[in-house]
């Protein structure tokens, strides 16, 4: 049976938990509805774009820091009658120790430690949640697993710890085997 009524929108959006010497990456928002909100950086994944892409791209954006998928972090979704949104948090490395905020949508961005997350004013409940869990030793986090023949900017794979020896006989799951190239 079909409905004539149209569903819910779709999107897509990554953030990403960005670890620097026991410190976490923040930004402070300026973009309207949010001004002065303390979160993690990220964004909408844009179409062609793996999540790992997007994630390192939302977060050099809005920061100028680099990093380096390290896992999956959290995964959320809702659903209402106009959206049904799906928010995927990945964990990430930086080598980088200072960062510099776009000026757009973001006005300060900084690594805070977990002793400095309770004196960030209106700092996002989820933010801060997702900041604990990547500060805790060890993180809570499924690793980011490549596969041997496949460039890391095209598929990643976050799974559990005791998958990475059978990672090379999941290609499948990645990429089809016939576009592995040669």
């Amino acid at each position: 049976m079909e409905n004539d009524r149209p569903g819910p929108t779709l999107t897509l959006a990554v953030g990403g938990v960005a670890l620097k010497d026991q410190k976490v990456l923040l930004v402070r928002r300026s973009s309207a509805g949010r001004e002065g909100d303390w979160q993690i950086p990220g964004g909408f994944v844009d179409p062609g774009e793996t999540l790992a892409a997007s994630v390192r791209r939302e977060v050099f954006e809005e920061t100028g820091v680099e990093g380096t998928v390290l896992g999956l972090l959290a995964v959320l979704n809702r659903v209402s009658e106009e959206e049904n949104n799906t928010y995927v948090v990945f964990l990430l490395s930086s080598d980088q120790s200072s960062a510099v905020p776009d000026g757009h949508e973001v006005d300060a961005a900084e690594f805070s430690s977990l002793g400095q997350l309770s004196t960030l004013p209106r700092l996002q409940a989820l933010s801060e949640l997702l900041a604990r869990c990547a500060l805790s030793t060890p993180p809570v986090v499924f690793p980011a697993y490549r596969h041997r023949r496949i460039p890391s900017e095209s598929a990643v794979l976050c799974v559990g710890d005791n998958a990475g020896g059978q990672i090379d006989s999941l290609s499948h799951l990645l990429w089809y085997e016939s576009r592995i190239p040669g």
